[in-house]
Formats: C-alpha cells, structure tokens, sequence
C-alpha cells in the first residue's frame, strides 16, 4: 500500500513538472506510430492479453488473463492517459482511459481466484494507475 501511494505521488509531482515543459518538447519526440500501434493492439483483444511478438512477423502472441503479464497491457494503456495529457500534441487517440479500466476489469478476479501464482507484482500495474487517475 506505501509503495502505491509513493508511485502516486511520484506520478503526481511528474506530471507538475512536466505539464508546462510540454511545449518545449520537439514534435518528433512523439510519434503517431505509437498510439496507433497500442490502439490496435487493444482492438485485436479478445480476452486474451498480448504477451510478445512473433521474430518473424511482430505479430502478438495472446494469453489468458491468468498469466503473470496480463497486467502489462493495461497499464500501458493508463500511461498512453498519461501521455495524452501532458502532451495533447502528441495526437489524439481513443479513450485510453477507459479502454485501461476495461481491460483491467478482466484480470480483476486474480484477486480471489489466484491461478498465478508467482509474480503478482506485475498484475497490479493497472492497478497502481488507477490510484493516480
């Protein structure tokens, strides 16, 4: 619960530090290619959460939500929130937090119905974002 709390306030002073200095930041700093590439990622969902990529073709390997990783994606799409928000320039994109919280809501059983078993910390990633929103 103390680290939680000592991410969300570290994430806070993050974003005071950072949200008048957006300006300044160089466009090329912030590809399109990125929000588009995770938008799509989470589109192809289908209960299932990307893990790692194919070597041959980059394609996404998906798995249950009962995998270590599953906490991985969604706490990707809390800090494509965060980006939007200290960099609106950055492009627009979908809701990302709502599509966070969606898929967040997917794994949210792991806390009583544990097939894991190992590696929980990675789990509740999406989790510690949302003590930030």
């Amino acid at each position: 619960m103390l680290s939680s709390l000592l991410a969300a306030f570290y994430l806070l002073v993050l974003l005071s530090v950072v949200q008048d200095s957006c300006a300044a930041v160089p466009a090329n700093m912030f590809s399109p290619l990125i929000a588009q590439k995770v938008s799509s990622t989470a589109a192809a969902f289908a209960g299932n959460y990307p893990q790692y990529t194919t070597t041959n073709t980059g394609a996404w390997l998906f798995f249950s939500p009962d995998t270590w990783t599953s906490g991985f994606f969604p706490a990707t799409l809390y800090e494509m929130n965060v980006r939007q928000k200290l960099c609106p320039s950055s492009g627009a994109g979908p809701n990302w937090l709502a599509l966070g919280r969606s898929e967040t809501a997917a794994i949210a059983h792991i806390e009583t119905d544990d097939t894991v078993m190992h590696d929980v910390g990675f789990i509740s990633f999406p989790f510690q974002a949302e003590l930030v929103v």
